[in-house]
């Protein structure tokens, strides 16, 4: 039986065991990926497959038999833990049951979505009932984390509990989670007491021989740039990237390289701290005492450049950039060469206040190994996490100085310099973040992966994949495409609106806008029993929603910091009793986000959202494509409108989720009527009926 036939056949068990018809579009996605992965190299395929095309079944039934049969790796990569989850407790699960080709998978993750047992450990140690009852007049917040700490521990221990943090008996807050996980600096491996029970390491050996894997782009990312062996090698790998429109913020993101002058210096001094407390307890070892002695001397010299570099970025031009936040963006990524110069001895020192760290943790180490009793009881090993984590920060502290300190023209780099002052604290933090990111991708990826498969609902602005082709680096000549449009009938089931307005946003009116989007919101939001309503600013959405009549405001919901998952039960209960609610949110409430049915029948965008055109990586990707000779209005019609015109498919997105779904979608933003692009945004959505006034 040939490859392609056992496909057909895999495809056909899950039809029948699922009682489903055949689709045209997921038949035509398998058929696709299924000549992309057996045709010759470069074997990269690009599918566009709208809501309902059944992707992740498409490309499993296809991609999986293959890499079976040509001894290869399929790794799945998601941008959401949702996916994630469908993907491994649904999708694969039933694929694997219902149909007669046996494979084997894992969900794989970072340390950070797994509890640290040794952290977990002191954290609920500590909060003992003494403790508890002192906080309870206190700190109620704090009570109840400690008692959180408690009830895990215990769980735990008492394995009812695996350690992943995703499938948690209780709920908090990422900086509660923050305390008792870790990540590489923070972990000492089989030095600890809990090692043969870490989460982390039980997960990593499932990884070895299983069939597919699913994981996020940032452990994929991650495991590229560090060449970690946490994933297998991408020569053995057919790649799924899912939700592929995440893959180029994605990389920026995971290669670009951050440096904060006050928080380096708080760090130096509680490593100081840390090495004075190693000398007393320990009665001043010759050889550690030297160690710390090198620590000493460069840390000093680093406080006497740190000066330096605070004189002259104080004499740099800042420009507003948000709240708290003040910015000196370089241009063309050129770093001043007083400042280049500071940079470059820098990273030097931070090279040497490395070593000088690595050398007394190994010295701890060494006398861990040779008598356990002295590193547990003399000294802590909270000393030990401390100087780990301070190594790896004084190296990405050398990476961003190095990139500073060695800056070359025409470089494709962002740089600048943030000044943030909130509340009491203040910061002077320096960035670099890569611009052209297909060099990357192409070494570290496409050059290297046996075969690579990028899917998204949103991939095509309206311009045949060039946009997104373009920004992750692939050639034309080397991708076969295929666009498949939803088996939704839009036409029927959505009405697209853009009513009359009197104000533009790029009028130069923001306030004259503003208020009328306020004016018109009610009548809008009173049409269905629950909407989601998307701004581009928090600004504008705190403003708007405050002057809601109260008979409209009382139903709706601002997004906080509190977090999306507690607003969106809060509002699915709201309609289970049948009463109104409306979500007000902003660009992360654009995907991501599943309402079906009742709880979400009108999706209203008051703005396009196109990026902030003064945010440094925008105003840097604009200076990259003037330096190739584009200006004018093609240089915005390259750069921000094909972005926006995806944010726009994606926000529509969110009205319908299945094939019962109806509803209405309104633009408050007349510009994609007015002006010229705004005809490639509306033949990018899908075909709903439109109602253009």
């Amino acid at each position: 039986m040939s490859i392609t036939e056992r496909i057909e056949r895999m495809y056909g068990a899950w039809l029948e065991a699922k009682g489903y018809q055949q689709r045209e579009g997921q038949l035509r996605m398998i058929e696709f990926i299924d000549s992309v992965l057996q045709s010759k190299r470069p074997r990269i395929g690009v599918v566009e497959a709208g809501t309902g095309t059944g992707k992740t079944i498409a490309y499993a039934t296809s991609a999986v038999p293959i890499g079976k049969e040509q001894g290869k790796r399929v790794v799945i990569v998601t941008a959401t833990v949702a996916l994630q989850d469908q993907i491994t407790s649904k999708d694969l699960p039933e694929l694997r049951t219902l149909t007669d080709i046996p494979f084997t998978y894992v969900l794989a993750k970072g340390r950070r979505r797994y509890v640290c047992p040794r952290r977990l450990s002191h954290s609920a140690n500590a909060t003992s009932a003494q403790v508890l009852d002192s906080l309870a007049e206190v700190n109620t917040t704090e009570r109840e984390v400690g008692r959180n700490y408690v009830e895990l521990f215990d769980s735990f221990v008492h394995g009812n509990w695996a350690g992943d943090i995703d499938h948690s008996p209780v709920s908090m807050s990422p900086r509660h989670w923050q305390a008792i996980t870790t990540d590489a600096r923070g972990c000492i491996n089989n030095m600890c007491e809990w090692y043969s029970r870490c989460p982390y390491f039980k997960a990593r050996a499932q990884f070895a021989d299983v069939d597919v894997v699913v994981t996020n782009y940032d452990l994929l990312l991650s495991h590229l740039r560090i060449e970690s062996d946490i994933l297998p090698a991408a020569e053995d790998c057919i790649y799924v990237l899912d939700e592929a429109h995440h893959l180029a913020p994605k990389t920026m993101d995971a290669f670009s390289k951050s440096f904060g002058l006050i928080a380096t210096e708080s760090l130096l001094r509680d490593v100081n701290r840390g090495m004075v407390r190693l000398l007393e307890q320990l009665d001043d070892p010759d050889l550690l005492k030297r160690y710390v002695g090198e620590f000493s001397h460069a840390n000093d010299l680093y406080g006497n450049l740190s000066k330096q570099l605070h004189k002259h970025i104080a004499n740099l031009e800042f420009r507003d950039d948000r709240e708290g936040t003040r910015r000196c963006r370089f241009a063309y990524g050129e770093v001043p060469p007083d400042i280049q110069a500071i940079a470059a001895q820098l990273a030097k020192v931070c090279q040497d206040i490395a070593v000088s760290i690595e050398r007394v943790t190994g010295w701890l180490k060494e006398q861990g190994e040779s008598n356990q009793a002295t590193l547990g009881g003399n000294v802590s090993l909270d000393v030990l996490d401390e100087l780990t984590a301070a190594t790896q920060h004084f190296d990405d502290a050398r990476e961003l100085l190095l990139d500073f300190g060695y800056a070359e023209h025409g470089s494709v780099c962002g740089r600048w310099i943030e000044h943030i002052t909130h509340e009491s604290r203040e910061e002077w933090r320096l960035k670099s973040v890569p611009i052209e990111i297909s060099e990357i991708l192409s070494d570290k990826l496409w050059n290297r992966a046996s075969a690579t498969i990028f899917t998204s609902a949103t991939l095509n602005a309206g311009d045949d994949f060039r946009h997104f082709m373009s920004s992750v680096g692939l050639e034309e000549s080397k991708v076969a495409l295929l666009a498949l449009e939803s088996p939704f009938d839009f036409q029927k089931a959505v009405e697209f609106c853009v009513p009359k307005m009197t104000n533009e946003p790029a009028a130069g009116e923001g306030q004259s806008y503003s208020d009328e989007v306020a004016r018109v919101l009610p009548k809008l939001l009173e049409l269905e029993q629950s909407a989601l309503v998307l701004f581009t600013s928090r600004s504008m959405m705190e403003s708007v929603s405050a002057r809601l009549p109260e008979r409209v405001r009382r139903y709706c919901m601002v997004q906080s910091a509190s977090g999306r998952h507690a607003l969106l039960e809060k509002h699915r209960k709201r309609i289970d009793s049948r009463k109104s609610s409306y979500i007000f949110g902003l660009a992360s409430y654009r995907e991501g986000i599943d309402l079906p049915g009742a709880y979400c029948r009108h999706v209203i965008v008051t703005r396009l959202p196109f990026d902030v055109p003064t945010d440094p990586i925008v105003e840097s990707k604009k200076e990259l494509l003037q330096k190739s000779g584009i200006e004018g209005y093609q240089l915005f019609l390259q750069l921000q409108v094909p972005e926006a015109t995806l944010k726009l498919v994606q926000a529509c997105g969110r009205l319908i989720r299945n094939e019962h779904d109806w509803g209405r979608i309104t633009v408050l933003d007349r510009r994609i009527v007015t002006k010229h692009y705004g005809k490639q945004m509306l033949e990018a959505l899908p075909n709903y009926r439109r109602l253009i006034e």
